[in-house]
C-alpha cells in the first residue's frame, strides 16, 4: 500500500504541479497525508481511492463532502475508507450543507462533547453527529466540526469493539 505524507518537507511553502492531484500514485494512494495547503477539486477529492485521507484544502467545497457522506451512506464509497481529515487554518464549514438530506441518529455539540478519532485517544471538542448505513445497520460514520478541522471517521461493528477495549 502505498502511503503519500509531505509532514517530512518542513515549514516552508511547498508547490504542488498543477496535476499533483489527478496522478495515479496520488488517486490510487492507500493513504494520503497533505499537511501542506493545496488546491483540490471536487472532481479530484470523489476520484481518490484512498481509505485514510488527511488534507489542507479550503477549495472542496461542503456539497462535495455532502455528497461523499451520502455516497457511504449508500454504500458507494471508497471500500477501504476509514477516516478522512479536513484541515485548514480558518475552517469556514457549513454544517447543514454537509449534512443536508442526511439522518442523523446522535448530534451532540457543546465544550463538553470529546471526538476521538481513533482508537487511541480523544483528540477534540466541538460538534459531533453519528450517521448510520442504509446498507448495515452496525455500521455508521461520525462526523465531528471543529474551529480548524473536520473529521469523517468510519465507526461499525468492528471498530466499536476495538474502542470499548481501549476504555472508551
Amino acid at each position: 500500500m502505498l502511503v503519500i505524507d509531505d509532514s517530512w518537507q518542513g515549514q516552508g511553502p511547498v508547490l504542488y504541479p498543477l496535476d499533483f492531484m489527478d496522478r495515479p500514485q496520488v488517486v490510487n494512494a492507500g493513504c494520503l497525508f497533505l499537511s501542506r495547503a493545496i488546491p483540490v477539486t471536487d472532481e479530484q477529492f470523489m476520484n481518490l481511492k484512498a481509505g485514510s485521507v488527511s488534507i489542507n484544502s479550503k477549495s472542496i467545497t461542503d456539497r462535495c463532502i455532502n455528497q461523499f457522506i451520502k455516497n457511504w451512506v449508500n454504500g458507494k464509497c471508497v471500500e477501504s475508507f476509514t477516516q478522512y481529515t479536513f484541515k485548514s487554518q480558518a475552517m469556514e464549514r457549513v454544517t447543514a450543507v454537509i449534512l443536508q438530506g442526511v439522518q442523523q441518529s446522535i448530534a451532540l455539540s457543546g465544550p463538553d462533547q470529546f471526538f476521538c478519532c481513533s482508537c487511541e485517544k480523544p483528540c477534540g471538542r466541538g460538534d459531533y453527529y453519528v450517521i448510520p448505513s442504509l446498507v448495515d445497520p452496525n455500521d455508521y460514520i461520525s462526523v465531528f466540526f471543529c474551529a480548524h478541522y473536520m473529521v469523517i471517521a468510519f465507526k461499525g461493528a468492528e471498530q466499536e469493539s476495538l474502542i470499548r477495549s481501549a476504555g472508551f
